[in-house]
């Protein structure tokens, strides 16, 4: 039984990521990583009470425009949050990540040369036009 990782930005991904879950990986062990969102404290712990998740990893990355040595501070940062939280990123058998505008994780795993699986937030997000204006958030661009 191995560990498979979920990544998303937005809460409305965790959906496509449970389902991909409860899909594919029912009896592998099951990390989230989520970012920090006021709040949401009693819901993390229904999701693992309910056996979703055995845990659920909350960040407050933030770079901004930081353009100095980017690279760097990314694998820094997610190195650390899973070392304090007892992983490596090589630890994972399966990782999922979707988000939208940026996927600083995603370029993390990318600098580390660990695979990942890119999940569509929404269906059709990586085919259309103009998928990175706001208007795209709440549906399909013309």
């Amino acid at each position: 039984m191995g560990i498979v990782l979920y990544n998303t930005e937005h809460y409305g991904g965790l959906l496509n990521m449970i389902a991909i879950r409860c899909k594919y990986h029912k009896n592998d062990r099951a990390v989230l990583l989520l970012r920090y969102k006021d709040g949401m404290g009693e819901f993390h712990n229904q999701l693992i009470q309910n056996g979703l998740f055995e845990k659920i990893i909350v960040h407050r990355e933030k770079l901004g425009k930081e353009r100095n040595d980017v690279s760097s501070k990314i694998v820094s940062y997610y190195d650390s949050l899973l070392n304090q939280n007892g992983f490596c990123a090589q630890d994972f058998q399966k990782i999922y990540t979707g988000r939208d505008c940026d996927n600083t994780f995603g370029v993390y795993l990318i600098l580390k040369k660990v695979n990942q699986t890119v999940v569509e937030l929404v269906r059709g997000q990586f085919s259309w036009k103009g998928t990175y204006n706001t208007s795209c958030v709440a549906g399909r661009a013309s």
